[in-house]
């Protein structure tokens, strides 16, 4: 009976997935050309930084130059399931336009799905909204041109590295998997060997790493938490067996305090590792986002999109994911918005992300000291 129960949960989601979406393909040209000007030597950083590129744009009225913002990571600084207005580094971008009356020129690689390293042999350049660990984000970071010209790199890493799923297994435990030693492993070293290229390639750029948040609270309600496993189950693991209940529950909210607690000891070590490795000048940051028990996926006020709920930029991954096999695959790609923060967890990104950028440093690049 319980499979039954969950197999009609899935046909709901499937049915909550194909709703609302306009019939007409919305991202027939969502790239930017790669063109080599007349008689320009072919520069590899130059061809692959359009390749890359997912959005780029300017906003402020100041005077002089431009202030130069790049955004490398996975989903959560590409602003998943967010039109560009509400996208935290949109957010960030206005701050420091309006703070410095500059024009702000952002430049956007990060895109779902990131990984810190590369996983497979195999290059796919998908929408920015459509979940693929490729191109990885130290590759990201190695194709931005102009690199000594960027004031401010935006970063973040590591949750694909991990692979979420494992957090949000509900048949296993943080005790017999060692959730904690996964993230140590796969977000500490990686992180801080990124952090150290990217401090050397942009040499007078602010670095600023957030971290990440809890999926799970005490105060996400149990009928939630129980239709997540049934989901979980049926589509990472179709034909298994149901996970036992409560004890999914727990494990479910047990793994996501920990990975909250781990990575954010181990994201802020590698940024003081990284930073201090290239001087100790202060110029790497990381911004830790409070995400509180009453914030987490389902619970009274939440800062997260829901499976079900239609996010504003849906139709954008549409079409590319129904060209996925599975039907299982379809949904989750259909879906990605799901378990990122929403609007007012965008801002509660935006805002710990520029109280990272007031703190007070010891030389003067990058943002205007105080």
């Amino acid at each position: 009976m319980g499979k039954v129960t969950a197999l009609i949960a899935l046909v709901i989601l499937s049915a909550a997935s194909c709703s609302s979406v306009p019939l007409k393909n919305p991202v027939a040209n969502p790239f930017p050309a790669v063109s080599i000007p007349a008689g320009e030597r072919w520069d590899p950083v130059s061809v692959c930084g359009q390749m890359f590129l997912r959005s780029e744009n300017t906003v402020g009225e100041g005077t002089g130059p431009p202030y130069e913002m790049v955004v490398l990571g996975d989903s959560i600084v590409w602003g998943q399931g967010l039109p560009e207005e509400q996208k935290s580094s949109t957010l960030v971008q206005r701050w420091i336009a309006g703070k410095y009356n500059r024009p702000v020129r952002k430049r956007v690689y990060a895109h779902s799905g990131a990984t810190l390293e590369q996983v497979g042999p195999v290059l796919d350049i998908a929408h920015g909204e459509v979940p693929s660990d490729s191109p990885h984000i130290a590759l990201q970071a190695e194709c931005v041109p102009n690199p000594g010209e960027v004031d401010l790199v935006l970063v973040n890493g590591c949750i694909n590295d991990v692979d979420g799923a494992r957090i949000f297994d509900p048949t296993t435990d943080p005790e017999s998997f060692d959730i904690g030693k996964l993230c140590e492993g796969k977000c500490g070293e990686p992180m801080r060997r990124l952090l150290a290229r990217i401090l050397a390639r942009f040499p007078k750029a602010r670095v600023v790493l957030p971290g990440y948040y809890p999926f799970f609270s005490g105060q996400t309600p149990k009928a939630t938490l129980h239709f997540v496993s049934l989901l979980f189950t049926l589509t990472m693991n179709p034909g298994g067996e149901l996970p036992p209940w409560p004890g999914a529950a727990d494990h479910m909210i047990r793994k996501s305090a920990i990975w909250y607690e781990t990575s954010n000891t181990t994201l802020a070590r590698a940024v003081e590792e990284a930073d201090r490795g290239e001087g100790g000048a202060g110029r790497a940051v990381f911004a830790p986002v409070p995400f509180l028990p009453e914030h987490a996926y389902g619970a009274p006020e939440s800062l997260l999109w829901a499976i079900t709920e239609h996010d504003n930029v849906a139709a954008s991954r549409w079409w590319e994911c129904l060209g996925r096999n599975r039907i299982t695959d379809r949904i989750r790609c259909i879906n990605a918005s799901a378990f990122h923060p929403n609007p007012a967890g965008a801002k509660v990104y935006a805002d710990s992300i520029i109280r990272g950028l007031e703190r007070p440093r010891e030389t003067t690049t990058g943002i205007p000291e105080r």
